[in-house]
């Protein structure tokens, strides 16, 4: 068994997780296990907390969940809107990867909508922020939006 003080911070002090991340936590289970509505509730929930207390990242992170379950089930414009408010809040955060994150689900939402032109600017605004990702599920998921963003664009040029 690790020694236990090997778990904690240095300084001593455990962080408990914000009452935003607990919503986002628990919205994220709910995605995963096909939970849709109950994901919607959470992570609404978590807006709502984040606004109330002046969270930009922790809203930007809420509304970026929003705009997945939105594309999730199909509403591409609703995902957009979504992606573009999370969007201000990462920037007004400072938060750079949650950046890249949002702007790739943008990307790929445009992409899904045959907005071609659109797509490849939320790409080119992601792109340069990927060589600062160390969390490499964000950077996975990230270059399979390039992926979905490219096949669209190759899908649209062959019908042209």
């Amino acid at each position: 068994m690790p020694d236990e003080s090997l778990l904690e911070p240095p300084d001593g002090n455990v962080r408990e997780p914000s009452g935003v991340e607990r919503r986002l936590q628990a919205a994220t289970v709910f995605l995963e296990g096909g939970r849709i509505d109950d994901a919607t509730s959470e992570a609404r929930r978590a807006a709502e907390l984040a606004r109330g207390t002046g969270d930009d990242a922790g809203l930007a992170r809420a509304e970026n969940l929003l705009g997945e379950i939105a594309w999730e089930r199909g509403r591409w414009e609703e995902a957009s809107l979504l992606f573009g408010a999370a969007r201000e809040h990462a920037e007004a955060a400072g938060e750079g990867a949650l950046l890249l994150w949002i702007e790739s689900n943008d990307a790929a939402v445009h992409a899904d909508l045959g907005q071609g032109e659109l797509a490849r600017e939320s790409l080119a605004a992601a792109l340069p922020r990927l060589a600062f990702v160390d969390d490499h599920p964000a950077a996975t998921r990230i270059l399979r939006n390039l992926g979905r963003v490219l096949g669209a664009a190759d899908q649209v040029a062959a019908a042209d």
